[in-house]
């Protein structure tokens, strides 16, 4: 009987300190600007530093900028040694579009609290999965 692979070791995140600095990128679908600033506002009074992505409000068809545009600003916030989290502005499709341009690499050894939903789960997921040569299986 073969026995199935072990299952890869959780990352697990560093924790947000307080007055920690925020990235906040949009990889998916276009962002409201009313309910981005009313959710800036909210982690502002809270005492969080926030780093906007420079292309959060392109918006190409239903997408928030083109695919350049939102793998540029992911893989900038993940080299941004400065940013304790990184939250995508909102889910959707397109993050799935760019993950083959996505520095897993980095984002693995970095560690950087992660949080988003739905089709962030495809970036949760590649951060888990990881086979030689840092492609995705």
């Amino acid at each position: 009987m073969k026995h199935p692979k072990k299952a890869p070791a959780p990352i697990l995140p560093r924790f947000l300190p307080p007055g920690g600095t925020i990235g906040i990128i949009a990889p998916s679908g276009v962002v409201d600007r009313a309910r981005f600033r009313a959710g800036c506002s909210y982690l502002e009074a809270r005492g969080y530093r926030l780093s906007v992505a420079p292309h959060v409000f392109e918006r190409t068809g239903y997408l928030a900028g083109n695919d350049v545009s939102r793998a540029a600003d992911l893989n900038a916030a993940i080299r941004d040694e400065s940013l304790a989290a990184i939250f995508l502005a909102r889910g959707g499709y397109g993050l799935t579009r760019i993950l083959n341009r996505v520095d897993i690499g980095v984002l693995r050894r970095r560690k950087p609290l992660l949080l988003g939903y739905s089709d962030a789960t495809a970036l949760f997921m590649a951060l888990q999965r990881q086979g030689p040569y840092g492609l995705l299986y």
